[in-house]
Formats: structure tokens, C-alpha cells, sequence
């Protein structure tokens, strides 16, 4: 799973997955255990994500990055 942080490293959430070996997000009603990766914001990685997704990060002033989900086990 991949998700945009618009706010970059401002976000608590970002500075947590940072901080982590091992986060817990949920999808589709279920838990997932995951190592987190954190990216730069690259067009080429954010050209396959829908409009709605790559609309966000005009909108801040900030430097989003990418974050990755990668589920554990």
C-alpha cells in the first residue's frame, strides 16, 4: 500500500512510521502489520495513482513524500 503524506514530515503519523520497525494500518476492515518506507516525491512513482490521490499534494504548500506500506510475514 502506498499513501501520499501532503504535509510531508510535518505529519505525526509520518514521524511515527519513521520512528517504528512495525506499524498497524487497517484495510478493508482488517489489521495488517507492516515495515513502513518512506519516499521522495517522484511524478513517475505517483503516475499510476488516480487523479483524486495526485490532486492532493497541489493543494499544500508543503513537500509531500510517499510513504509505503510493506505487510510483514
Amino acid at each position: 500500500m502506498w499513501v501520499i503524506a501532503v504535509h510531508g514530515r510535518r505529519s505525526g503519523w509520518v514521524l511515527n512510521a519513521e520512528a517504528a520497525d512495525t506499524v498497524r494500518y487497517r484495510h478493508r476492515l482488517r489489521w495488517v502489520e507492516a515495515t513502513t518506507v518512506v519516499h521522495g516525491w517522484d511524478q513517475n512513482d505517483v503516475a499510476c495513482m488516480s487523479a483524486y490521490a495526485r490532486s492532493g499534494p497541489r493543494v499544500t504548500a508543503d513537500n509531500p513524500l510517499l510513504v509505503q506500506f510493506k505487510p510483514v510475514g
